[in-house]
């Protein structure tokens, strides 16, 4: 009876470690910081800590204290008052925060190609000095953003969009991805596939009015998506738009 009561212990303890899932969060009620526990309690030495603004994961359970990371990868226990899901925020809230994110990813990405411009491919090099190092700042800038920012949300971002069928913030998020220059990474791509595979009517109509040669653009990335769409995929797809 022991052993059998031992490994009805372990199944369930992997069960819920299956079924736990990380969720992007922010913290609530306007605090300034958030405190990253090494324990389960307020006592347990403070680890880390996360500032207003920035997004960070948490493992949401029936306990008060909820495993988190941060972005940077740093682990340990927040309480769960202090956490907002990121997903469980009213739509229009939700719509405001996707749309600032988008225009501002936008924003430096167009600011990034700009500066790129100034470097001479004839020369191999800038065009002065300025030039060169407002290269540097943007691009750290711009990566920075996208890993604190941008990315993050694009997990989020293909659930909205299925269910609010918002064909203006999927306007915004389609014009972020043709002037990023980071369009290529997997991140992008890959929210850009969900949301395809989602509605793939409306993605294809809103890219329609874009210039013909972002259109070629966006047209490989949906054959090579058209190629790949297996049966997992659908479930996932009726998944969001529940």
């Amino acid at each position: 009876m022991k052993k059998v009561f031992t490994v009805v212990i372990f199944f369930t303890a992997e069960l819920i470690t299956a079924t736990a899932q990380k969720r992007l969060a922010r913290i609530a009620n306007g605090d300034n910081y958030l405190n990253i526990r090494e324990q389960e309690s307020s006592d347990s030495r403070i680890i880390g800590s996360i500032e207003a603004g920035d997004f960070f994961y948490v493992t949401p359970d029936e306990d008060i204290w909820w495993a988190a990371q941060s972005l940077s990868g740093k682990t340990g226990y927040v309480f769960h008052s202090r956490v907002e899901l990121i997903d469980s925020l009213p739509p229009s809230e939700l719509k405001n925060l996707f749309s600032n994110v988008f225009e501002n990813e936008k924003e430096i990405a167009l600011n990034y190609s700009f500066i790129s411009s100034k470097f001479s491919l004839t020369k191999k090099k800038w065009e002065s000095k300025s030039d060169s190092i407002n290269f540097k700042k943007t691009k750290s800038l711009l990566s920075k953003y996208s890993r604190e920012k941008f990315f993050p949300l694009l997990n989020v971002f293909p659930s909205y969009f299925c269910q609010a069928d918002d064909s203006d913030l999927a306007r915004v998020f389609l014009s972020t991805f043709i002037i990023s220059s980071l369009s290529d990474s997997g991140e992008v791509k890959n929210c850009f596939a969900r949301c395809y595979r989602c509605d793939s009517v409306l993605v294809e109509k809103i890219i329609s009015y874009f210039p013909v040669l972002d259109q070629k653009k966006m047209q490989q990335l949906i054959d090579s998506i058209q190629k790949n769409i297996y049966p997992e995929d659908r479930d996932s797809i009726q998944q969001m738009r529940e």
